[in-house]
C-alpha cells in the first residue's frame, strides 16, 4: 500500500521545512490527488465560510471521501448532497452539523422527525454517508486538553495581550 500525505495550509510561514514525509500543496492539488480528504480548520466567516463547495467538489475523484470534523459551515451541505447524488464524491463522513444543537442529545422517533432538511436527505438516501453525534470532543483527553489550552491561552493574553493560539 502507498500512502502519500498532503497537507494544505492557507498562510505557510516562510523557510518552514517539509517534515516527516508531509507534502506542503495547494488546496486544488490537495482535493484532485487525494482519495481520503479530512477538514480540521477553524470557522472563520469570509475565510473558510463553504471552503468545501460545488467547484471543489468537482475538483476531486469520483471516488473520495470527504470528512468534516471541524466545524459545519465550512461544508456547503448542500452542494455535498447533490455531489452524492451526481456521484461525484465517494462518501461523506461528519461528527458536526449546522444548527447541531437541534440534533445531537435529542431522540427522534423516526429520521424523518430531524429538523436538518439536508442532514435528514443524506441519511436517508445515502449509505455512503456517516454521521456521528460530536463524539470526538467528549473524551476525557479532549476535555482536559480543551479546558488547559483555554486557560493557558486566556493567561498568555492577560500577560502579553496576544497569544499564540491566536486566529488572525
Amino acid at each position: 500500500m502507498n500512502i502519500k500525505i498532503h497537507f494544505w495550509r492557507n498562510k505557510q510561514p516562510d523557510n518552514e521545512p517539509v517534515k516527516n514525509g508531509v507534502d506542503l500543496v495547494s488546496l486544488e492539488e490537495l482535493l484532485k490527488e487525494s482519495d481520503i480528504i479530512s477538514l480540521h480548520v477553524p470557522f472563520i466567516p469570509g475565510n473558510t465560510e463553504n471552503m468545501i463547495d460545488t467547484k471543489e467538489l468537482e475538483m476531486m475523484k469520483d471516488d473520495a471521501i470527504l470528512i468534516n470534523t471541524a466545524r459545519a459551515q465550512v461544508v456547503n451541505m448542500e452542494a455535498v448532497t447533490d455531489a452524492l447524488i451526481n456521484h461525484k464524491i465517494g462518501g461523506y463522513g461528519a461528527d458536526v452539523l449546522v444548527d447541531e444543537g437541534d440534533i445531537f442529545g435529542k431522540d427522534f422517533a423516526k429520521l424523518s422527525d430531524l429538523p436538518n432538511v439536508e442532514v435528514y436527505k443524506m441519511m436517508d438516501q445515502f449509505p455512503n454517508v456517516i454521521v456521528t453525534p460530536h463524539v470526538g470532543s467528549f473524551t476525557k483527553p479532549a476535555l482536559e486538553d480543551m479546558i488547559s489550552v483555554s486557560y493557558k491561552n486566556f493567561h498568555e493574553v492577560l500577560e502579553t495581550g496576544t497569544c499564540a493560539n491566536e486566529l488572525v
